[in-house]
């Protein structure tokens, strides 16, 4: 009797033993089991964190792209404007020295010297012998509205610029002068719940050469010191940036009674630098840059009639370099629409206003007000 218990009772206890560990070992392969679905889990999300934090990257990189190519072809177009007002020849319509200049140009429209005269040709202008003015100091003011409709990069803001410029003429065929400005951005970054505003203020030297009484050369290059404040998803950061332009276009200027015709050939370089900055949740975001090679060419006529002389232009814009290739629309068409009055000898107001097409999900609109005294 007492053999058939021990042996009943050595059965139980193992029994009760493999069951114990079975358990066991059922146990720990559910918590090995556990740990790898939140392992695998946990590597999803952050592989999703990253690709969702690039493809933010590289939306709020197409953004930026967009800021600078219009901010440096305002600043271009302005001052080249500005330049061929002074410049170009005068047209029939206009007689006297002046500035020496009259013809067409975007951003500062078709000139005359600042020196019109009547329709019935009495001169209100400078009368013959009296000397040249060559000095002028020029100022003005421009909104630009941008939008991209991209689902990847959708946003739309404004830019506002305003310039001040001072020239000189050594000689009838040489001008030189500086501007500076400033520039304020705010755009509503839809892509990511968020928005980019900047602030950034200019430098920009320029001088103008006449080869012939028709035909001129005008160089630029400036600086633009800007800083960048960010905002996605209520995480904030802020960054400075230096933008460096230059600019080389040759005009040629056909006149016809009161009309003048002028083309353009231009080319703009711009590299944008950005540093790099800790946004509020602590993440690093690391040095960018901006770049852009462009050529423009482009048309106007303008007609002087009483103290006013409207202009209408198109440009062809192409970009043959830029820091944002991948899938990029690389060219646009720009039509102009402006009017230039000649308030007295040595006073010029000029609106104009511009709108580009044909550019894939991107709109750029802009209007401009600019007024020039010389003496």
């Amino acid at each position: 009797m007492k053999a058939k218990f021990s042996s009943f009772s050595m059965m139980l206890a193992i029994t009760v033993t493999l069951s114990v560990a079975l358990i066991c070992l059922n146990s720990v392969q559910a918590q090995a089991s556990n740990t790898s679905d939140t392992s695998s889990a946990t590597q999803a999300a952050t592989t999703a964190n990253q690709a969702n934090a690039a493809a933010t990257q590289a939306a709020k990189s197409t953004v930026e792209g967009e800021v600078t190519k219009s901010s440096a072809t305002t600043q271009v177009s302005i001052v080249t404007g500005r330049v061929a007002a002074i410049m170009a020849p005068l047209p029939p319509g206009l007689v006297g020295g002046g500035s020496g200049g009259g013809g067409t140009g975007g951003g500062g429209g078709t000139g005359g010297g600042d020196k019109p005269t009547s329709d019935a040709g009495s001169t209100s202008g400078l009368s013959a012998g009296n000397e040249p003015d060559k000095f002028g100091v020029w100022g003005m003011g421009q909104v630009s509205w941008l939008g991209n409709t991209g689902s990847a990069t959708r946003f739309d803001g404004n830019i506002y610029t305003t310039m001040i410029g001072a020239d000189y003429k050594p000689l009838d065929s040489l001008l030189v002068g500086i501007v500076g400005g400033y520039e304020h951005g705010y755009l509503i970054t839809k892509y990511n719940n968020g928005n980019i505003a900047d602030d950034g203020y200019s430098i920009t030297p320029y001088a103008s050469y006449k080869i012939t009484d028709t035909t001129t050369v005008d160089v630029m290059g400036g600086w633009t010191f800007l800083n960048y404040r960010n905002i996605r998803m209520n995480i904030s950061g802020s960054q400075d940036a230096v933008r460096a332009m230059i600019n080389v276009s040759l005009n040629q200027y056909y006149q016809l009674n009161n009309w003048t015709f002028s083309g353009q050939l231009g080319h703009m370089y711009v590299n944008e630098q950005k540093n790099s900055y800790t946004e509020s949740d602590g993440t690093q975001v690391g040095k960018s840059a901006n770049y852009l090679g462009e050529w423009r060419i482009e048309g106007k006529a303008a007609y002087y009639w009483e103290r006013f002389q409207p202009y209408l232009g198109a440009a062809y814009l192409y970009d043959y370099t830029m820091s944002n290739a991948v899938g990029a629309d690389r060219d646009e068409i720009e039509g102009i629409l402006g009017v230039n009055y000649f308030f007295s000898d040595h006073l010029i107001f000029t609106v104009e206003g511009a709108n580009s097409f044909d550019r894939n999900r991107s709109q750029n609109t802009r209007g401009m007000l600019n007024v020039r005294y010389s003496f």
